[in-house]
């Protein structure tokens, strides 16, 4: 439904240097949906523990007047990616 969207507001990407065999990638995102959406989106993102790892997490809520009207959230994470 309309309703379990989940918007990527912005994305970047950095490819760290390692001496290792396996690439390291700095993932910075943005995305914005309603509470449950993103709460969903957040346990997806931990099941997949072995190809990501997450840094940071920093909620940002509407004011409470703007809740009323779009009950929409905004998440920005740093993630770390793994590949080979």
């Amino acid at each position: 439904s309309a309703d379990s969207v989940i918007v990527l507001k912005s994305i970047s990407a950095q490819v760290l240097q390692t001496e290792s065999l396996v690439k390291t990638t700095d993932l910075q995102l943005k995305v914005a949906g309603p509470y449950e959406s993103l709460k969903s989106f957040l346990k997806n993102t931990q099941s997949a523990w072995r190809l990501l790892s997450i840094d940071s997490v920093a909620f940002a809520s509407p004011s409470s007047t703007l809740l009323r009207v779009n009950p929409s959230f905004e998440v920005s994470l740093r993630v770390q990616a793994y590949s080979y």
